[in-house]
């Protein structure tokens, strides 16, 4: 019977490709064993990955959801924030404006005036509120401020009345400003309302509010009013009508600013809900996925241990080769 016998060169090269091998091999089962999940999903399926493509274009797509529920989580909350900060103002001062009118005071009014242009200072800022760099207040152009400056504002207001001596007509000249196109609508530097930003599967959350809405038009309105109040031209009869006249209009306007608020806690609820409804979705489809490529614990020990043990066995082969001399092995 012939022998076929391998010379040392090519026993020393297979030596070698074993090693390359088992390295690759025991790298691969520690990664696998590391991650939870094959490292070669298409060896792993043989090929058919159509099941793990539409499993991970949904997880792209529920990222996606997540991040634009996010983005309109920051916005909302910091809309109820100023919206919370200007209704707390209005009716900080509305009570005070009128009560200040019925007791027509001169000191009195004058310091209310100031209060109330103080407070229009106060609104305008906070109405120009931006979060992560997006205006909250201006719509769909979330890179310029809703609104000019409250000194602005009140100079466009006073070229309308500045020649007016009663505050009927001072209160009619300011309504037309707020409720014209050419006036507050003019000077608003935002675009139209967003719209509908899409949060989760199936569910979309309304961005509708811009600083041109009624309720806020309304409270900026009545702290225009009382600030122009501070016009020492005006009799001191009129000083204290045009004052009533302003608190009353903030009076009347906080119907409206609370059911705002709670248009922004209905949508607060409902990006809630999304998060919630995402965060499911997602765990369910890691699962499905872990299902499809994941590795079992046991059988991946179990591999890399055998992988171990032959990798040591050709470090000692080739150990003990290394060490073979003629005169050794002529003894």
């Amino acid at each position: 019977m012939a022998l076929t016998s391998i010379g040392d060169l090519a026993q020393s090269l297979m030596l070698r490709r074993s090693m390359a091998s088992t390295k690759t091999e025991i790298h691969r089962l520690t990664q696998d064993s590391t991650t939870g999940v094959v490292s070669d999903p298409a060896r792993h399926l043989s090929g058919d990955l159509g099941a793990l493509s539409a499993l991970r274009a949904d997880l792209r797509r529920t990222e996606g959801f997540q991040t634009a529920r996010a983005s309109v989580q920051l916005h909302v909350d910091g809309q109820q924030t100023v919206l919370q900060r200007l209704n707390t103002r209005a009716t900080e001062l509305s009570a005070s404006l009128v009560s200040a009118g019925d007791t027509g005071q001169s000191m009195t009014l004058m310091t209310m005036a100031l209060n109330a242009r103080a407070a229009l200072s106060e609104a305008v800022s906070a109405l120009n509120t931006q979060v992560a760099g997006r205006s909250l207040f201006s719509g769909k152009t979330t890179n310029r401020p809703a609104l000019p400056s409250a000194e602005a504002l009140l100079a466009s207001l006073g070229a309308i009345t500045g020649g007016l001596s009663s505050a009927a007509d001072i209160e009619a000249a300011v309504d037309g400003w707020f409720s014209s196109t050419a006036g507050f609508a003019s000077a608003y530097g935002g675009d139209d309302p967003i719209g509908r930003v899409a949060i989760a599967r199936g569910q979309e959350a309304d961005l509708n509010l811009t600083a041109e809405a009624p309720a806020i038009r309304d409270t900026l309105r009545g702290f225009a009013l009382a600030a122009l109040a501070q016009d020492a031209g005006l009799p001191g009869a009129e000083r204290s009508a045009l004052v009533s006249a302003a608190g009353q209009t903030l009076l009347n306007s906080s119907a409206a600013r609370a059911d705002l608020a709670a248009e922004l806690a209905v949508t607060q609820n409902q990006i809630a809900e999304a998060e919630a409804q995402n965060s499911s979705a997602t765990t369910a489809l890691e699962i499905a996925q872990v299902d499809l490529i994941g590795v079992d614990d046991y059988d991946a020990a179990t591999r890399l241990s055998a992988a171990q043990t032959r990798l040591e066995t050709i470090y000692a082969i080739t150990a003990r080769m290394s060490a073979l001399t003629l005169v050794n092995y002529l003894k």
